[in-house]
Formats: structure tokens, C-alpha cells, sequence
């Protein structure tokens, strides 16, 4: 089944594709690669800045986490560290985003005017 729609997904961006391929040329603008309005905006930076930070954390922490609890897992004695190491890496996982919530309502926008 998840082929199917794996294949499914394909044949729908292949025909997305050939659409926009077949529609008429026009000069590409580049405009929207223009962060000069943005970066001389000092709240847009703050924002850009803590994504950036929150993001670069959460990378971090999915790439390094299993690696981690399997070195910890062989380095323990007798090898017992209580779950195993992809149970430690699902619960680290299912608790992050709670607290990554939290923090932006404790210290970010959460989305309100004024």
C-alpha cells in the first residue's frame, strides 16, 4: 500500500512538472531572493535568529540522539540502561515537541497582535 501511494505521489509531480514546464517562458525575477528588507528589520532578525538556534537544536539532537543511547547502551555495565536505546530516542522525541512549544509562548510570539 505505501508503494502505491509512494507512486501515486510520483505520477502527481510528474504531471505538476510537465504542466509548468509547458507553460510560456517568462523572465525569472529574483525578488524573492532579496533579504535586504528583512535582515534591516530588528524584530524579523530576532525571530529569523531563535529559529535558527531552536532549529539548529533540533537537527542536533535527532542526528546525535540514537548514535548516543547506542554508545551508551554498549558502554553501560552488563548493558542495562533500562529502555532500549530507540525507547529512549522516541520518548526524547514525544517530550521535545511539548517543550519547544512552551518555550516559544514563554519567551517568543505566540501569533497575537499587540
Amino acid at each position: 500500500m505505501a508503494f502505491a501511494v509512494v507512486g501515486v505521489g510520483s505520477a502527481g509531480a510528474l504531471a505538476i512538472a510537465a504542466a509548468a514546464l509547458s507553460s510560456p517562458r517568462t523572465k525569472p525575477s529574483f525578488a524573492v531572493l532579496d533579504f535586504r528588507s528583512a535582515f534591516r528589520n530588528r524584530a524579523v532578525r530576532g525571530y529569523t535568529g531563535s529559529f535558527l538556534g531552536m532549529a539548529w537544536e533540533v537537527f542536533a539532537s535527532r542526528i546525535w540522539l540514537m548514535t548516543s543511547f547506542v554508545f551508551l547502551a554498549d558502554r553501560a555495565p552488563g548493558g542495562d540502561i533500562l529502555l532500549s536505546a530507540a525507547a529512549w530516542a522516541t520518548a526524547v522525541a514525544l517530550a521535545s515537541p511539548p517543550r519547544c512549544c512552551s518555550a516559544n509562548f514563554r519567551f517568543g510570539s505566540t501569533g497575537g497582535g499587540s
